[in-house]
């Protein structure tokens, strides 16, 4: 019997690991993007080939608390920047005051957008209105709740101080998933409660 020898792996240089994490993050971002981007694009398919939008009997849900959701998703994504910012200036006190800040928004946001629903006047089983209204803004909601789980965990990464401004990528792809989440919201809310 023969024994196996295991080789050693050779040790990935800095700027291949870099490369990796932005790839990895453009994959997971396109991702998301694609699949908003068919969701508002069935919502606009039926809104188009609907005689009347919304259907009788529904009527359009007011927009003020989703434009109140729209500053506080800038506001979330703003903080994330004074983050970033931060860290490059080894403030550190920023940083974790900035992620705070951008968590505690994110859960306001999902607050207001639950009480919106839940106070909206129709229901996902309200035929194709209804489903693919729920589904574009639950969607977005989830997405929502990662972003607070993952700016609490590079918090609590940072707080433990495994985060450092040469190797900021986690409060740099923070910065990018918050901004993405604001954008996508923005689009929403116009198709959603002005088209």
């Amino acid at each position: 019997m023969g024994t196996t020898m295991m080789r050693a792996r050779p040790s990935r240089s800095p700027a291949l690991s870099a490369n990796n994490n932005w790839l990895g993050l453009a994959v997971f971002l396109a991702s998301y993007a694609l699949v908003f981007a068919l969701l508002v694009t069935v919502y606009l398919y039926f809104r188009v080939r609907a005689p009347v939008w919304p259907p009788a009997g529904l009527a359009r849900p007011d927009p003020v608390l989703p434009a109140l959701d729209v500053l506080v998703l800038i506001a979330a994504a703003l903080s994330t920047s004074w983050a970033e910012s931060s860290i490059r200036q080894r403030r550190w006190a920023g940083l974790r005051l900035g992620l705070t800040a951008t968590s505690v928004l994110g859960v306001v946001f999902s607050l207001v957008q639950a009480f919106e629903l839940s106070r909206i006047g129709f229901s996902i089983h309200d035929g194709t209105y209804g489903a693919t209204f729920f589904t574009l803004t639950i969607f977005h909601a989830l997405h929502v709740v990662v972003g607070v789980l993952w700016a609490g965990i590079v918090l609590a990464r940072a707080t433990r101080g495994y985060v450092a401004p040469e190797q900021p990528f986690a409060v740099q792809a923070t910065v990018l998933y918050w901004y993405f989440i604001a954008v996508a919201w923005v689009i929403m809310f116009a198709v959603l409660y002005f088209w």
